[in-house]
């Protein structure tokens, strides 16, 4: 009798998903409280990723996906947000590796049964929890939640006022 296979369960025609990554990330920003220009200072980027093949290489996509994400909650990723044919504001300018943040990528090695050689991936993993550090450390600092991205100065000066003014 053949045994029944734990990853594909009777009642479905098997799991999309046998390998979960985990991750987290932290930001420490700078606002202005004059004109909501928001400077994200460091980003530690957590993740636990199985068996890691290559560091150098996962460290290199830490890095790289977390500069992406960092893009979109300032409005920097090119058209979010801004007119690229109107003047951007000063402060305002398509980013280079000099305006990046301090990242500190950390990786958490726990081998996994069901990856190649106990890896688990590392792929689009670090644009998913940037946005939302970054977003939580302007509430942090400023008290103002950013519900919406990107996370632009007028969007940051004007949750501010609004916190400021209506007390919510």
């Amino acid at each position: 009798m053949r045994r029944p296979n734990p990853l594909q369960p009777r009642d479905r025609p098997g799991l999309a998903y046998f390998v979960y990554t985990y991750s987290t990330q932290m930001a420490e920003v700078e606002v202005d409280v004059k004109t909501g220009y928001v400077d994200v200072l460091n980003l530690v980027a957590t993740f636990d990723i199985g068996k890691a093949i290559n560091p150098l290489m996962v460290e290199g996509q830490i890095e790289g996906g977390v500069m992406m994400a960092w893009l979109r909650p300032h409005g920097r990723g090119g058209h979010e947000g801004w007119d690229d044919s109107e003047p951007r504001p000063p402060g305002l300018h398509h980013p280079t590796a000099l305006d990046a943040p301090e990242i500190k990528p950390i990786t958490v090695e726990y081998s996994n049964v069901h990856g190649p050689f106990g890896a688990k991936g590392i792929g689009e993993m670090p644009n998913i929890p940037a946005a939302p550090a970054i977003t939580n450390a302007i509430a942090n600092a400023v008290g103002a939640r950013i519900y919406d991205l990107p996370a632009h100065p007028e969007r940051v000066y004007m949750a501010m006022k609004k916190r400021f003014t209506q007390g919510g």
